[in-house]
């Protein structure tokens, strides 16, 4: 029962570390905590014991309080990587037609 609940701890200590790694933009090390805490999850649930479902229900409800804010934070890094690749395409074109026109003039 004990270490289910240790397990859970974990998860959650783990989530805060995932969430710090999003926000420093580190984001390979963001998607290794969330598969390492999805696996101590796992392992938690197969330790549950009716007499430490209570305990159980408390930690389950922080890491998904923790599960949507990483959500939340994740779909706005999205957004932000969609606008710079945007940008970048954009930069990419106007150098492809600054080189045409130069390449125009000089000939």
């Amino acid at each position: 029962m004990r270490q289910g609940i240790c397990l859970l701890d974990r998860a959650l200590n783990i989530a805060h570390q995932e969430m710090a790694a999003i926000e420093a933009g580190e984001y390979d090390k963001a998607g290794e905590l969330a598969r390492q805490r999805g696996d101590i999850i796992s392992q938690a649930w197969s330790l549950l014991g009716d007499e430490s479902a209570e305990q159980y229900r408390s930690r389950l409800v922080s890491l998904a309080q923790m599960q949507r804010c990483l959500t939340s934070m994740a779909a706005g890094t999205r957004d932000v990587v969609v606008e710079s690749l945007q940008k970048s395409r954009q930069g990419k074109k106007r150098m492809r037609g600054y080189r045409q026109s130069l390449g125009h003039v000089l000939q």
